[in-house]
């Protein structure tokens, strides 16, 4: 997961270079406020998640690993609730 993020990111905002680690920040890779929001839209789209705004903080989306640890937990907490839904119906 973290090489698609680097790649949508790298794709997306920087000209497709992606000579940065999962652990450097964003910001001091020349990601602005503006794009951070961008790619908060591109995240929930190609993950099939939501991320509300009070889930939205600077350390969450500071760099390719903490990103990709959010969206990690954010599927798994989707994947708890279908498989929840589905032992009630039985």
């Amino acid at each position: 997961m973290e090489k698609s993020v680097k790649t949508l990111i790298a794709e997306k905002f920087l000209g497709g270079n992606e000579n940065f680690s999962d652990t450097d920040r964003l910001r001091n890779q020349g990601i602005t406020s503006l794009m951070f929001i961008e790619l908060i839209l591109l995240l929930e789209k190609e993950f099939g998640i939501e991320i509300p705004d009070e889930e939205i903080t600077h350390e969450r989306f500071s760099t390719v690993k903490n990103i990709t640890e959010y969206i990690r937990s954010k599927i798994k907490k989707r994947v708890k609730v279908r498989r929840s839904g589905k032992e009630r119906r039985k």
